[in-house]
Order: structure tokens, then sequence, then C-alpha cells
């Protein structure tokens, strides 16, 4: 399961033009929503990558969801995509039960 977590989370790629329409996507399962972040699995047969699972994580509510991890559409790759979107979204539970640290 090595390299499935994409370390620039949050930024736009370089080759990204303004104009390139957005992800479309019905999500094959949510995890869930924690902090404020909502963690889906899709399936996208038309990445560069081919066809592959991706998990993403976007703001409840919001229409702006980016993947964090892009794995095979096999059942390992279902089974490891299971995994990371679990671990993701027990991380935004740790974060939004952290106590503040302003006070």
């Amino acid at each position: 399961m090595s390299n499935v977590i994409r370390p620039d989370f949050g930024r736009k790629p370089a080759d990204e033009s303004p104009g390139e329409a957005p992800f479309v996507f019905q999500a094959l399962h949510v995890f869930g929503d924690a902090a404020g972040y909502r963690v889906c699995l899709v399936h996208d047969e038309g990445a560069a990558e081919g066809d592959v699972l991706k998990v993403v994580v976007g703001r409840v509510g919001g229409c702006d969801f980016e993947p964090v991890s892009i794995l095979p559409n096999t059942q390992d790759g279902r089974s490891d995509a299971a995994s990371v979107g679990l671990a993701i979204l027990r991380t935004l539970e740790i974060i939004e039960n952290a106590p503040s640290s302003a006070g």
C-alpha cells in the first residue's frame, strides 16, 4: 500500500488550468463526516491513471472534493481504499475532538 496518499493534498497541480472542469462523482461509499469534512470512496473509470478507486475528501455541504488516495479498481484496491478512508475519517475525528489550545 505504498504511495497511496498524495503528499500535495490541498494544493493545485501546476498543470491544472483554471478553466478545467470539476471532478463530478457519485460516491460508492461515504465513510463519514468529521471536523467539517466528508470522506468518500468513488470509482473513476476515466482517470489519467486508468480504471481506479479514489478516496476523496471535501467540506460537508461543499462541492470541492479532492482525491487523497488513488488505487487500482481491484479487490485488493478496494480493501486498501477502505483502510485509507477509515484512517482519514478517524484522523479527522481526533482533530475534531482535540481540546482547544485557546484557553
